[in-house]
């Protein structure tokens, strides 16, 4: 389980818009889970790697779990997903890439998913 009571780190990063929105990081209760959540547009958001840490799976489950998802017309693409510029440090240099979010009804759809089907591992 999640401990969602006190982020332990804050950062800032930019998104789209050129706007700053802080990252939380949470750990869970065994300190293994970390999951950094990207507050925007009232919502928070995770890309495929961290929902795959989230879930305890890989990137790729996680992946056909959202193309089933919109396959299915559960939800929407266009309003789940959304790309953000984050920086990542890459040895000594900070790289800017373009990284697709999901929203928190995509993630709680890919968790119904992952309970019901299983990882797919």
């Amino acid at each position: 389980m999640i401990k969602k009571d006190k982020p332990v780190e804050k950062q800032a990063i930019t998104v789209s818009a050129g706007a700053e929105s802080p990252f939380l990081l949470y750990t869970g209760d065994d300190e293994k889970v970390h999951v950094r959540v990207l507050i925007h547009a009232e919502t928070l958001w995770l890309p495929q790697r961290q929902m795959a840490e989230l879930f305890q799976t890989i990137p790729d489950n996680i992946g056909l779990h959202l193309k089933n998802i919109f396959v299915e017309g559960e939800l929407v693409e266009s309003a789940t997903a959304e790309d953000f510029s984050v920086v990542q440090n890459e040895g000594e240099r900070a790289v800017r890439r373009t990284l697709k979010h999901y929203s928190l009804d995509a993630i709680m759809a890919v968790e119904v998913c992952c309970q019901i089907w299983g990882p797919y591992d």
